[in-house]
């Protein structure tokens, strides 16, 4: 057994690494992001907000869709990719409308990739791009 006891040492410290750097990457996410670019229209109040769920985020855009993400990448390249739907309350081809997401940190900017299926099967893309919101600007 004590033969085996470095190992073990290795193999914890080593999990516990890679649990300690995922989790600084969800949290580079976290909290609300305003949108400050998109190819759908501009919309000067449209925000999003991620929170821990679990093993994944949750994202909720104030303008009527949600989406569950999970986080991946090394800190020089952070993604964070799912599937959402749009609101059924949501005027418009969107309403009800699947997608998925890709969200792409880059600086101090979050990309958006959303891809909606529309109800021929085909896709439209939808991109933008948020910056934090901090309280006062």
């Amino acid at each position: 057994m004590l033969k085996w006891m470095p190992v073990i040492c290795i193999s914890a410290a080593m999990t516990l690494a890679f649990v300690i750097v995922a989790d600084a990457q969800e949290q580079m996410f976290l909290g609300p992001w305003q949108q400050v670019e998109t190819n759908a229209g501009a919309c000067r109040t449209c925000r999003i907000e991620f929170a821990k769920n679990a093993d994944f985020l949750n994202v909720t855009a104030n303008n009527g869709w949600s989406a569950s993400v999970s986080v991946t990448g090394s800190m020089n390249h952070i993604e964070a990719r799912g599937n959402g739907v749009w609101s059924t309350r949501k005027r418009g081809w969107v309403a009800g409308r699947p997608f998925d997401v890709l969200f792409r940190l880059i600086g101090q900017r979050l990309h958006m990739r959303m891809r909606v299926k529309k109800a021929n099967g085909s896709r439209r893309l939808i991109e933008a791009v948020f910056e934090r919101k901090w309280l006062g600007a």
